[in-house]
């Protein structure tokens, strides 16, 4: 499916992959969620399977969870290969697939100085593998606690408090308060373009927001009108 949807789409096509992190989700659909461990070593053999089956030939693969024997899958992807994203900043597991297997890498939820740490220890993983770091583009996915207004800032913010319980009695406020310190984009238009601007210069080349209010359009059309021009203009 990834290599029709690669030639389809003309390399337009992201083939993102993880080990999944909502059990609930897995149980919902009658899916297997076996240990964090496990499923680091499924999603390795996974990304070796995918290598061999986009070659040109059949090919075999004998793993502990996948086997292949002189299998072939057509149609092949483009020479270039679909686009593999894997998300996640663990320094022992998830950045060493990275900088094997990865064209881009999403980190999830990090302040700009975790990132920064991250990013050196996921390039001394390509140095070691004598790959070019600059070879993987980096994203990042954040918590934005946004709104055209003050009301919706709160309506996001009681979502989030609701999906990640805070403390007991603390407040919307010092609930924002705590997620800006966990690297969460949120405020005036102009203070969510430095958090951008900062975030470029350290090596990000796109953002993605995770905001809450999914009963109106206004926060992408406000992120549209009042955020985007400005990060245009820079």
């Amino acid at each position: 499916m990834a290599a029709q949807l690669d030639i389809l789409s003309n390399g337009r096509f992201l083939l993102g992959l993880g080990v999944g992190w909502n059990e609930s989700e897995h149980t919902t659909y009658g899916i297997d969620y076996p240990s964090l461990g496990e499923r680091f070593d499924r999603l390795e053999e996974y990304l070796k399977v995918l290598g061999l089956m986009w070659n040109n030939g059949p090919s075999s693969f004998e793993g502990r969870y996948y086997q292949l024997n002189n299998a072939q899958a057509l149609p092949k992807p483009r020479p270039g290969r679909p686009t593999v994203l894997i998300a996640g900043g663990g320094e022992k597991r998830t950045l060493p697939l990275v900088a094997r297997y990865a064209n881009e890498w999403n980190a999830v939820d990090l302040t700009l100085d975790s990132y920064r740490l991250k990013s050196e220890i996921l390039a001394s993983y390509c140095d070691e593998l004598g790959r070019d770091p600059s070879e993987i583009r980096h994203l990042m996915t954040t918590m934005g606690i946004i709104g055209a207004t003050d009301r919706e800032v709160e309506t996001a913010t009681l979502l989030q408090m609701e999906r990640m319980p805070p403390p007991p009695h603390m407040s919307p406020k010092d609930y924002r308060e705590m997620l800006r310190e966990m690297g969460a984009i949120m405020g005036t238009p102009g203070e969510i373009v430095d958090k951008l601007g900062h975030l470029a210069e350290a090596g990000v080349s796109e953002v993605q927001f995770t905001y809450f209010d999914l009963s109106t359009d206004s926060t992408p059309a406000w992120l549209a009108s009042e955020v985007l021009p400005q990060i245009k203009a820079l």
